[in-house]
């Protein structure tokens, strides 16, 4: 029996191979950060392969089984990359010489392997293929469908439940925007119907989608706000405690109540227009002009004239001017001067008041219309007996945390899972990570805690490269669960090692440098790192080798000179917009390269096309332009890597061309094929086929083109 117990903390050494060495060691739970281009994917495989292997000097049992490491990876194509490292590497072992293949596990173990291991390792691959299922190298989502179909009924499934696909997820968002739209037809005098008109008044369509979206992928979060809020009043009357209200109120009624100054202010104000009025200053004489105003208009009308009177105090964007009165008008009446600061601030601060309570109102509405869009985005699914992505993490977290189902299920999963490994953990979730602290809660207690198996949990990413918007990613918690996992192994007593990797085999120092320059600042470096105590400082791996950073001045689109009046729309007005210039300014760089032969510092020879990489942020328009910019200065270019084919214009003339086929009568489709490269009408032609006809273009067709339409 093998004591686990007297691994201690490690002491991190800077050299980059003996810290991938520590965070592959299957003996020690780690929480790795890692820096791009550190070689993450590369750890993780490393440390899937010492597991499966027997540890140094023992015996083969103690080897783990493939089928009891989970490895939980952010996209598909991680996972697919990272078993097809592993399955290449085992292919390999299984028929290297014998010289090779100690040489290759010594850079494993860091030590020469014994013949156990050397055996081991010849026949891993063999009993990898053999595994039932496979390894279990998969997503996240992935598992919780894995695990959703083998605890149907304690998850409160039917047994034959489908998985989504993003399209039919949308068209069921769709249908539930529909029935929503009925609801406040049918009703519209309802809360839903008021609410409703209130968002979609404020958003356009496209928002408005979005927005619905964003509802439905946060089911988990409207589910919790409905158990604390089991009514709308309840939930309301939170909002406008929140926003410092004792009540429900409008914005009508409380502009009513605390817009106008009282009757002093306004009685000084009197007293002093004329000195307002009479200055020789107009910022005197446009506040003298809305007091003059204000104070003539009468009382129960004040109300409608806020924003006009507060204009004089505030700034456009609502914030008090830097002066009220000329410094004229402040040394000849500095009683009144002070009274204008005053009321400035009391205008500030009903302002703010008034931005509490549309942000609480808004947010009510909000909820209104996505309680019921969940409601029916949900009722549709059930009906069809499908989940979406986010059901499955739901689902499974809902399953995990039953106190009446979980520890069935705990048991049950824990005799196949001994170790754990979860990537890019920057993006989890906390709904995701609950599911993942649910797997692991009985690894470092009770009967879990196995003395004769060790079991760790693994976990890399990088809270730099968050996406904090995708899939409720949150990056504090990140090091949250880093600390949650330190103190449950640690109390365990077993060892927890922490590992930051920082030496970067991606770029140069000069890349490098500059990113540690950027995020320099402690207010830049908190939008990426949690931890401001800790400076951002990469290790360069290449070092020797050339780099540089240059900053381009920013490049503006050209004004377009306006068409003669009365110009008819024939011709296209060509505009160097601001992506076509820098197209241009990208593509005579390069070229420039290219004529003067400029020398390759790390080849030691002329640049050529091939050691250049044009890397985007997306795929948009200004990528079609660099192509077409590269082209006509005759440079190689491989061209688009990935297309939308629906959007490929030649793509799109098929599709109209079978529009047609189904619906000739369809005057545009067929007039969109006749100028299309299958016909090639010009606009004259179409123009005199199409004008003054007496029936639909195809019968036209027939009649004035016979051989175009044969």
């Amino acid at each position: 029996m093998t004591d686990h117990r007297t691994f201690g903390a490690q002491a991190i050494h800077s050299n980059p191979n003996v810290r991938q060495s520590l965070a592959a060691n299957p003996d020690t739970s780690v929480w790795v950060s890692a820096s791009a281009g550190t070689g993450k994917t590369k750890i993780l495989t490393d440390r899937v392969l010492r597991l499966m292997l027997p540890r140094p000097g023992m015996e083969a049992a103690t080897a783990t089984a493939p089928d009891k490491i989970l490895c939980l990876t952010f996209t598909k194509t991680a996972a697919s990359e990272m078993a097809d490292r592993i399955h290449e590497r085992l292919s390999e072992w299984s028929i290297m010489s014998d010289d090779d293949l100690r040489d290759n596990l010594t850079k494993l173990l860091q030590n020469p392997p014994d013949t156990t291991i050397m055996e081991a390792a010849r026949a891993l691959f063999a009993r990898v293929v053999d595994t039932p299922g496979g390894m279990k190298i998969m997503t996240l989502h992935s598992f919780c469908q894995s695990v959703l179909k083998r605890f149907p009924l304690e998850a409160g499934l039917p047994a034959h439940f489908e998985v989504l696909d993003e399209r039919t997820a949308g068209e069921y968002l769709q249908n539930a925007l529909r029935r929503i739209v009925e609801d406040v037809q049918n009703a519209p005098d309802s809360e839903l119907a008021r609410a409703f008109t209130s968002i979609s008044t404020a958003l356009n369509a496209d928002q408005f989608q979005s927005l619905m979206q964003d509802i439905t992928r946060h089911r988990s979060d409207i589910r919790i706000l409905k158990k604390r809020f089991p009514t709308l009043h309840d939930m309301k009357a939170a909002l406008m405690h929140g926003a410092g209200f004792n009540s429900d109120i409008s914005s009508d009624k409380y502009l009513d109540e605390y817009g106008a100054p009282d009757n002093a202010f306004l009685d000084l104000c009197r007293t002093h227009l004329d000195q307002l009025i009479g200055s020789d200053k107009k910022t005197d004489q446009a506040l003298g002009d809305i007091l003059d105003q204000y104070c003539a208009a009468q009382p129960e009308k004040r109300p409608k004239l806020f924003d006009f009177y507060a204009n004089g105090f505030l700034t456009l964007k609502k914030v008090i001017r830097a002066k009220i009165v000329t410094k004229a008008i402040s040394d000849k009446s500095p009683a009144f001067a002070e009274a204008l600061n005053q009321e400035a601030q009391r205008l500030f601060d009903i302002h703010e008041k008034m931005k509490a309570l549309q942000i609480a109102q808004m947010t009510y509405d909000l909820m209104v219309v996505g309680f019921e869009m969940v409601s029916h985005y949900t009722a549709t699914k059930s009906a069809s007996v499908q989940l979406d992505f986010d059901d499955l993490v739901d689902y499974t977290e809902q399953l995990l945390s039953d106190p009446t189902q979980a520890a069935w299920v705990l048991f049950k999963m824990d005799r196949g899972i001994d170790h754990i490994l979860v990537d890019e953990a920057q993006d989890t979730s906390p709904a995701q990570w609950s599911v993942v602290r649910a797997i692991a809660g009985d690894f470092f207690s009770g009967i879990g805690a196995r003395d004769d198996t060790l079991r760790t949990i693994f976990v890399v990413g990088d809270e730099k490269q968050s996406i904090f918007s995708f899939q409720g990613a949150d990056p504090a918690g990140f090091q949250t669960m880093r600390q949650y996992f330190d103190e449950r192994v640690t109390q365990a007593g077993l060892a927890f090692t922490p590992v930051n990797l920082l030496r970067s085999f991606r770029s140069t120092i000069a890349v490098l440098k500059t990113v540690d320059h950027v995020f320099s600042a402690g207010h830049i470096l908190q939008g990426v790192q949690t931890d401001l105590t800790t400076p951002l400082k990469h290790e360069v791996h290449w070092t020797g080798q050339a780099g540089r950073i240059e900053v381009w001045p920013l490049i503006a689109a050209d004004d377009p000179e306006p068409p003669a009046p009365w110009t008819p729309p024939i011709e296209v007005i060509n505009s160097d917009n601001a992506d076509v210039k820098l197209a241009a300014t990208i593509a005579d760089e390069i070229g420039g390269w290219l004529d003067r032969a400029v020398v390759l510092p790390s080849k030691g020879r002329p640049i050529k096309p091939g050691d250049i990489m044009i890397l985007f942020r997306s795929r948009g328009k200004l990528l079609d332009h660099i192509l077409r910019a590269l082209k006509d200065r005759d440079i190689p270019v491989s061209g688009i890597d990935r297309m939308v084919l629906t959007e490929h214009l030649a793509v799109q003339d098929c599709l109209k061309m079978m529009e047609v086929g189904l619906l000739p009568q369809d005057d545009l489709s067929l007039a969109t094929i006749l100028k299309s490269p299958f016909i090639g009408y010009d606009e004259k032609r179409l123009y005199d086929l199409a004008y003054g006809r007496s029936d639909n273009l195809w019968q036209t067709l027939k009649t004035k083109d016979p051989d175009t339409y044969i």
